[in-house]
């Protein structure tokens, strides 16, 4: 399920997201995850792997855009790269925009 949180400059945007991450820890009470049959598990490291995180800014390095995904997973094939771009429905206009 794709989620965003949205709203103003300093309304704790960025500060629940660290939490979910588990990068920081509340100061009072707990961040729990509820699986929706009832049970929580208290936020940790590990469950860091049900998240993705998009940040609000936008960077790229030299190189191709394939370049830029393989940061993440060097090693990862073209097929690979071509699903990612696909999921992300880039594939068609970048493939538009090399023709």
């Amino acid at each position: 399920e794709i989620v965003a949180v949205i709203g103003p400059s300093g309304g704790g945007k960025t500060t629940m997201v660290r939490m979910i991450l588990s990068l920081i820890r509340p100061q009072k009470g707990r961040a729990e995850l509820g699986d929706g049959y009832g049970q929580a598990q208290e936020m940790n490291a590990a469950l860091r792997g049900f998240f993705s995180y998009v940040p609000q800014g936008n960077t790229l390095v030299s190189g191709t855009i394939a370049d830029n995904l393989r940061m993440v997973k060097p090693q990862a094939p073209d097929e690979e790269i071509e699903a990612a771009l696909k999921t992300a429905s880039l594939f068609a206009a970048l493939k538009e925009l090399k023709t």
